[in-house]
């Protein structure tokens, strides 16, 4: 298969590189070499988002600072989240055709965390449906495990799981929920 942009590193530029060329119409492959993305420099980066003061003046370092920080919000806005394609088709003189079918905006995660006592009990108690409560401790449910791991980038991990909806991240740290998100995993890849 051939393609147009191939793009090294799953970490929070290269998928967001790949993320803006996603709404062209070209054809676009990321090579990473570990079992997930965000498992280099950006698994310990500090989240935070640099706004081109430590870099030197002028340096393309500190340009490119101003930019993401001033690109935040929007992406924020699309992704929910608590840099650009064009400047890497000019480089190359090429045209880019936008893609129709594009939405920048995904699907919101439901979140148990706000539910009342009842409802909460009421969730724990099912046998299996996507409101099951999963992980007690962060209250992850069945419906947040499976949505994470159907979702674009394939989740065959349980440190996958966790990184993407926080279960195992409560003070049990996956030893009540981990057999049962491995359960989930195996029954949704298979």
């Amino acid at each position: 298969m051939m393609f147009d942009f191939c793009i090294i590193g799953a970490g929070v530029i290269g998928t967001h590189i790949a993320r803006e060329l996603s709404k062209y119409d070209v054809k676009t492959c990321i090579l990473e070499k570990a079992d997930d993305v965000s498992e280099g420099a950006s698994k310990a980066n500090s989240g935070i988002i640099h706004g081109g003061y430590a870099a030197k003046f002028g340096t393309l370092k500190g340009r490119l600072n101003v930019i993401g920080n001033q690109l935040f919000q929007q992406l924020d806005d699309e992704l929910q989240l608590g840099p650009n394609s064009e400047e890497v088709a000019d480089r190359k003189n090429e045209k880019l055709h936008e893609n129709r079918n594009f939405n920048p905006y995904r699907e919101p995660v439901i979140h148990p965390r706000n539910l009342p006592a009842a409802e909460l009990k009421r969730c724990i108690a099912f046998n299996s449906s996507p409101e099951k409560i999963i992980c007690r401790c962060e209250q992850v449910t069945e419906g947040e495990i499976v949505d994470a791991i159907t979702r674009n980038i394939p989740v065959t991990t349980v440190y996958a799981v966790k990184k993407r909806t926080r279960a195992g991240m409560g003070r049990c740290q996956g030893n009540f929920c981990k057999p049962r998100v491995q359960e989930i995993i195996k029954r949704e890849v298979e």
